[in-house]
């Protein structure tokens, strides 16, 4: 009876590990709220992008600090990879691409997408990314503000740029470019802003939440 009781003891608590080991919702909609306190999400206005496509554009001055054997070639490879990996999801109308290198503070008139390098991140932060829509802007106003907004009479706010920062050491993790941690955590960052708010991708998200955390 004893070992009985043990045996059934022992049982509830593997179940109950295991339920605390089940992967949680770690992704939500940027939203903001209006005057009368209705949600606006933040989103691509896919009529404003040419072939409904976000191009990622990398920043030409690349990491300050590389691990052993690796280079700037094989981070833009990783990069192009990452936005290969959302590109393939079939169900989604926003296609995602590479589309090369930039150089930062030049101008430009498209909604799309960066990748700097940022010498700024915290000890134990692996990588920030997040929108710029018109509020964040100093004029809503602008041209570019304009030309973005909804007409299909959808209520939202239209994202003009989606901006990754990584680390500009990359002997610190996430690590080398050529590692599987780097390329988990530049397919994750590189979604957090915009994906994971789309319905048609909430099962792709699903997956990356199965991804180990680093």
């Amino acid at each position: 009876m004893i070992a009985r009781l043990f045996t059934r003891r022992r049982a509830s608590l593997a179940l109950l590990f295991a339920a605390s080991c089940a992967p949680a919702a770690a992704y939500y909609h940027f939203v903001h709220y209006g005057p009368n306190g209705e949600v606006l999400r933040e989103r691509f206005n896919l009529d404003q992008l040419p072939l409904q496509t976000v191009a990622f554009y990398v920043s030409d001055t690349g990491p300050a600090a590389y691990a052993p054997h690796d280079s700037f070639p094989s981070v833009i490879s990783q990069i192009a990879r990452a936005a290969q990996a959302w590109n393939s999801v079939k169900t989604s109308a926003l296609r995602v691409t590479f589309g090369g290198l930039y150089t930062e503070g030049t101008s430009d008139n498209s909604p799309g997408g960066s990748v700097v390098f940022d010498d700024s991140l915290p000890p134990g932060v692996l990588a920030l990314s997040g929108p710029t829509t018109c509020e964040d802007m100093t004029s809503t106003g602008s041209p570019l503000c304009v030309a973005q907004a909804p007409s299909d009479g959808e209520q939202y706010l239209p994202i003009l740029r989606s901006t990754v920062r990584l680390s500009s050491d990359l002997t610190r993790l996430p690590g080398a470019s050529f590692t599987e941690a780097f390329y988990l955590v530049m397919v994750h960052e590189m979604a957090t802003p915009w994906a994971c708010s789309t319905a048609t991708l909430r099962p792709s998200c699903r997956l990356m939440r199965r991804a180990p955390r680093l």
